[in-house]
């Protein structure tokens, strides 16, 4: 036999061999990975970047093979409002969301914002997560957007670079950066002037006294260094509820194989818990932190409440018609019932 002769055997051979061996890889190989892009305006080091992080480090453990999460912090795809609508067109798979700009879905959802409507985060909890939370929430679902679970924000801390603030008449003449229309609204009836800027130009905004001060999570001040520009600090509870969401689009969330959503809803259950937990403990941490970064501290007092709350009741009927008296008028009673 001429060598060539044998050379194109030993050709055919190889390559028959190398077909048979990728058959067998292929045949053996898993199921496609499910690949889920997640977002967030919020940095690394944010609730909801770590909260990311964290749902992350669990699907990497858990469902590795199966799932692959490409994660997105720190706004570096959307802006909040942009966010939804790509959650919503299917752009991305999950995001999660301030629940501030949710509004702009559905107003409905400034219910979770009024003024004192919640005494603490365990009973807004027990309401969004109830059956009157659920109906709220189905008008978002009806947009291709599933819910997938509430955590707070922490309680709502007030700052300026002027003057202590303890009672309404301190709020005369500030002008303070509020995160969405509900919050300005309470700003305003307080006696404040509010504005609406980016979260990633306040800082700059404070420090060229363009604002003088700002309405804001507690998991966002120290985090976003805006003690180190305003030194006047009060702590004003729930004055509204700073709630975040879990969000992913309906389709692909409806679409993926039984088994990884139910692996995923587990995840996301710890994930939430987690959040939660973090966040109780994690206030008085931040004051005192910033405390002693020499930040003037003030917690609104029982009494003081009382005036914020006089204040600001004329925005349950100024909103009663886009929210709905009836709701409103439901939620309270809610509330109330936990505290019989």
């Amino acid at each position: 036999m001429k060598k060539g002769s044998r050379n194109t055997i030993v050709f055919v051979i190889s390559l028959i061999l190398l077909l048979a061996i990728t058959s067998l890889s292929v045949s053996a190989a898993p199921a496609d990975t499910v690949k889920i892009k997640v977002t967030t305006v919020q940095l690394d080091n944010q609730q909801m970047g770590k909260g990311i992080a964290l749902f992350k480090q669990l699907v990497d453990e858990r469902l590795a093979g199966k799932v692959e999460l490409l994660t997105y912090t720190g706004g570096q795809l959307y802006s909040n409002a942009e966010e939804l609508e790509a959650i919503k067109n299917g752009d991305i798979e999950m995001c999660f969301a301030v629940g501030s700009t949710m509004t702009t879905l559905d107003p409905t959802m400034s219910i979770f914002k009024l003024p004192y409507l919640f005494p603490n985060a365990d009973v807004a909890y027990a309401i969004m997560d109830g059956e009157i939370g659920q109906n709220i929430l189905a008008n978002i679902h009806k947009q291709g957007i599933n819910v997938l679970g509430a955590f707070s924000s922490g309680s709502v801390i007030i700052s300026n670079s002027s003057h202590p603030i303890q009672m309404p008449a301190d709020f005369s003449g500030l002008k303070l950066r509020a995160s969405g229309k509900m919050e300005s609204a309470i700003i305003d009836a307080l006696g404040g002037v509010s504005t609406v800027i980016p979260s990633e130009e306040t800082y700059t905004g404070l420090q060229q006294k363009v604002v003088d001060g700002l309405a804001t999570p507690s998991t966002v001040f120290a985090v976003r260094k805006y003690h180190e520009v305003n030194k006047f600090v009060t702590n004003a509870g729930l004055l509204y509820w700073p709630v975040g969401f879990i969000l992913a689009n309906d389709a692909f969330w409806n679409d993926l194989p039984e088994d990884v959503r139910t692996d995923l809803s587990a995840i996301i259950t710890e994930v939430l818990a987690t959040m939660r937990a973090d966040d109780a403990k994690e206030v008085q941490e931040m004051l005192t932190y910033v405390e002693s970064e020499g930040c003037e501290i003030h917690t609104v007092t029982p009494e003081e409440a009382e005036a914020w709350k006089e204040a600001t009741k004329g925005l349950y009927d100024e909103y009663a018609d886009s929210i709905g008296a009836d709701l409103i008028e439901t939620v309270e009673k809610a509330v109330a019932d936990f505290g019989e």
